[in-house]
């Protein structure tokens, strides 16, 4: 958890980037497991855009929750609901891909857009829905503005975009784990700084 004193500021930034990225690895990867095993069986039911936009709910769900889930603890005891942290990244995580996929296989043709192009893109359907509803949380505790949001933003932007260049067939595992290793990283730069606004305030 957040602790209200200074001393432990660094440590728990620290705390932060391994179990985030802990859980975002973990469910990032049963969201491609996901995909790789259910994706056939769902273009046959609903259709090519249907099962894209299935696809992305799927994968943004478990990503919002891999992210969420690693960072509720620390923010629970400054008076954020985890189940509420939970459910809303986990809905922003889900709607953001539903609408990203379809647009991106049928619509953009993303096997022609350049890899580093799709990953940002991807970041932006990841980053902009789940910082939206998080500053939305941590501002009604008066915790934090539009500077978590735009971290948030930045944070997948930066994760997607340097997944995309390192995955290919056999990579996918790096891939993710560099994902989920930026995207921790990045946030906790806004967890110290959301410790610091608490030691401030008390």
């Amino acid at each position: 958890m957040i602790e209200q004193s200074s001393g432990n500021r660094w440590s728990i930034v620290w705390q932060w980037v391994v179990a985030v990225g802990v859980t975002t690895f973990l469910a990032a990867a049963a969201g491609l497991f996901g995909l790789w095993s259910i994706g056939d069986a769902l273009e046959a039911a609903l259709g090519e855009a249907a099962a894209y936009a299935a696809a992305g709910a799927f994968f943004g769900a478990l990503v919002g929750l891999g992210v969420a889930a690693g960072s509720a603890p620390f923010l629970q005891p400054i008076g954020v609901s985890a189940g509420r942290w939970i459910g809303a990244t986990v809905a922003g995580g889900a709607a953001g891909m539903a609408i990203a996929l379809p647009l991106f296989l049928v619509v953009l043709e993303s096997a022609t857009m350049p890899q580093l192009v799709s990953g940002i893109v991807m970041g932006l359907a990841l980053g902009i829905p789940i910082g939206a509803v998080q500053t939305a949380l941590l501002r009604s505790r008066g915790l934090a503005g539009g500077w978590w949001g735009a971290l948030t933003l930045a944070a997948f932007v930066a994760a997607t975009g340097a997944a995309t260049r390192l995955g290919g067939e056999g990579r996918e595992w790096l891939a993710l784990g560099a994902m989920s290793l930026l995207y921790a990283g990045v946030t906790g730069v806004g967890a110290l700084r959301l410790q610091s606004r608490t030691v401030g305030a008390s």
